[in-house]
């Protein structure tokens, strides 16, 4: 049978998988609980064996893609590691407050 949980907390599940940009293919996506390095190396390593190892990978700056390891990993293997920068909400013009003069 499988595992019963006695007590009626939530868990948080993470999905971790490459997609081809071109195709849209996914090669390779795992769910688990926690998002680390060695994890993401992992669904790496699976996804390579299922297609070809990529050119370039596109990420954010979470730490579990901002590692030592995968970066060794990756420039041994020559995948190129771009990282998105991080965005910053502006405001528009019809949005922003407008100070009222006092007067």
């Amino acid at each position: 049978m499988g595992r019963r949980f006695e007590s009626c907390q939530a868990y948080h599940l993470t999905n971790f998988g490459l997609l081809d940009y071109c195709s849209r293919i996914i090669p390779y996506l795992e769910a688990g609980f926690g998002e680390t390095e060695r994890r993401f190396i992992t669904v790496l390593h699976k996804a390579t064996a299922r297609k070809a190892i990529p050119r370039r990978l596109l990420m954010d700056n979470h730490a579990s893609f901002t590692g030592h390891d995968l970066r060794v990993l990756c420039a041994k293997i020559d995948i190129h590691i771009a990282s998105l920068q991080p965005r910053t909400h502006v405001q528009s013009p019809a949005t922003r407050a407008v100070p009222m003069d006092a007067g």
